[in-house]
């Protein structure tokens, strides 16, 4: 499915609640724009959040917090835990140094660099929501 997928564009809006806002956007399998909104709930450990009704917990793994942040997802569905890692940036390029941190930290998460792909950039959503 990952060789079909196109780039989201998400936006990570920090709460006064400490909560994170979370919306997503990217270009469906069958055509048009899907959209997901979910807040994420502050954990007990600084940079953790959750979202229990989608199976997420979100650890922040290494920021600059103004180019990039990497971002550890675990997802339980159906009794199945699945990690993964991912990379945000401001800008639709990548950060440099984002990417190198985030080759570092991989093999610290079990997870093999070699297996990470980046998804084809999209104008397709680019207006399906403003921030």
């Amino acid at each position: 499915m990952k060789d079909s997928m196109k780039m989201p564009i998400t936006f990570v809006t920090p709460l006064a609640s400490g909560d994170l806002l979370v919306k997503t956007v990217y270009p469906a399998l069958g055509g048009g724009c899907q959209k997901v909104d979910a807040t994420f709930t502050k954990d007990a450990m600084p940079g953790q959040f959750r979202n229990p009704d989608m199976g997420q917990d979100i650890s922040v793994l290494s920021s600059d917090y103004k180019h990039y942040a990497i971002l550890q997802i675990k997802m339980n569905k159906g009794g199945v835990q699945r990690v993964m890692m991912q990379l945000y940036c401001r800008s639709p390029e990548v950060f440099a140094e984002g990417a190198q941190r985030m080759q570092m930290l991989a093999p610290q998460l079990n997870l093999n660099p070699s297996q990470g792909i980046m998804f084809p950039q999209s104008d397709e959503c680019n207006n399906a929501f403003t921030k």
